[in-house]
């Protein structure tokens, strides 16, 4: 998109910004959302990978597609511990 005048061609006021720059790329739809609804989607890329077989990098890429940052400092995207293993005595 090229922008030729900062005049607007319907009024001829001048635009009080500079015309962005045009950069080659493709953009992303990029979510807001509360910590608890970024929590909340984190879990449900998890069990995703988990019924899938996904490994762990594919859910923090999914929710760094979604998110346009890492998952919150904190939280494991890795670690899967087994209902039967969390329970073992040693």
């Amino acid at each position: 998109m090229s922008f030729p005048s900062r005049m607007c061609p319907a009024c001829g006021v001048e635009a009080p910004f500079e015309a962005p720059e045009h950069v080659d790329g493709s953009l992303i739809k990029v979510y807001e959302g509360s910590l608890t609804q970024k929590l909340a989607e984190l879990t449900r890329l998890r069990r995703l990978a988990k019924r899938e077989g996904y490994p762990p990098s594919w859910v923090q890429e999914r929710y760094e597609e979604r998110f346009g940052e890492p998952p919150p400092a904190g939280t494991s995207v890795g670690r899967w511990v087994p209902h039967t293993d969390a329970q073992r005595k040693n």
